[in-house]
């Protein structure tokens, strides 16, 4: 299951719909390797949020509107609400490959990651410790894995996602989403997408 699942959260983070958000935008941000944290997050206030927001501005660069929002004196639920939202939406934008090798391989295992992504192990570990720059093709396809890793931990552990990815689903016409994922695959074809739509199903929505 996901580490960022909170049992408790402080004001003015535990208004309808903050909290989710919170944890939609994190999530994602540490299936794409931005978040050093390793065991579970229970408890939410606006001072960690604000440096896990921090942390990911540092590894990626990404979501600084975000923490410019949070950090002003008392930001409103809607204030911290929205800027969780952009951010979720600008990660989606921003692959950043040198943090996502380590994370799905953490995740997927690397035989698994790099049949999804199509490329040699002796290549993955090159990537993976910037030996050689990951092309955009394959940095496409990571992203994408990282995308469906971080709808998928909410409901999985590593072991759930890694069998996710190889069982034949009726919503893929008994096939697995692994079988969509073969070959030069683009993010944006209809079999992929058809992939991210069955794990976006997990998440619902933000506002619950």
């Amino acid at each position: 299951m996901s580490v960022i699942q909170f049992d408790s959260v402080d004001a003015p983070l535990d208004r309808a719909g903050v909290a989710p958000a919170a944890a939609r935008a994190l999530g994602r941000a540490k299936a794409m390797g931005l978040l050093s944290a390793n065991g579970p997050i229970r408890h939410l206030d606006l001072k960690l949020l604000t440096r896990l927001l921090r942390e990911v501005v540092h590894t990626s660069g990404v979501g600084r509107d975000a923490v410019a929002a949070i950090s002003t004196a008392s930001p409103s639920p809607e204030r911290i609400s929205t800027a969780l939202r952009r951010l979720f939406d600008e990660l989606e934008q921003s692959p950043v490959p040198k943090h996502e090798w380590r994370s799905l391989l953490g995740t997927l295992g690397l035989e698994p990651l790099t049949q999804l992504v199509g490329v040699s192990a002796a290549s993955a570990r090159r990537y993976a410790g910037g030996e050689r720059a990951t092309p955009d093709e394959i940095a496409d396809r990571l992203h994408f894995l990282a995308l469906v890793v971080a709808d998928l931990a909410g409901s999985y552990n590593e072991f759930g996602i890694r069998r996710w990815f190889a069982r034949p689903r009726p919503q893929l016409d008994g096939r697995s989403p692994s079988h969509l994922l073969r070959g030069n695959w683009r993010a944006d074809q209809a079999g992929p997408q058809r992939v991210r739509e069955l794990a976006r199903a997990l998440t619902g929505s933000l506002a619950t």
